[in-house]
């Protein structure tokens, strides 16, 4: 199955959060210096599903840190992601807490929210 090959060298880690360093030209929601966490679900962004926020359908759908690579996970020291991968880290919550949230809490949120909301119960 394609979407299990893992590119090799791999680094992997889909949960991250930190802070940004760099951004490239253009970027204007995020700037040098926040703090972030990584929404690790990556579209191809133009699709009628990635403009709804619904990247998972998307044809060209990735985890990243799982199905991107090389060198691309968050075990790495430096990270690259497109700008809107990147939420605001509640100041409330240590760096851990951040990190566990987007790919665990979006996953079960989906399934007991989302899920349900399909479902005649």
């Amino acid at each position: 199955m394609p979407w299990l090959q893992i590119i090799s060298p791999h680094i992997s880690g889909s949960d991250a959060s930190g802070l940004v360093m760099e951004t490239a030209v253009g970027v204007n929601n995020i700037k040098v210096g926040d703090e972030v966490l990584v929404h690790s679900t990556i579209g191809c962004q133009h699709c009628s599903f990635c403009s709804k926020g619904l990247e998972f359908f998307c044809r060209e759908f990735k985890i990243w840190g799982f199905q991107t690579g090389p060198f691309d996970g968050g075990y790495s020291q430096y990270v690259s992601l497109p700008a809107n991968n990147l939420i605001p880290k509640p100041q409330s919550l240590s760096w851990e807490e951040t990190a566990s949230l987007p790919l665990v809490l979006e996953t079960v949120w989906r399934i007991l929210v989302k899920k349900s909301e399909d479902q005649i119960w």
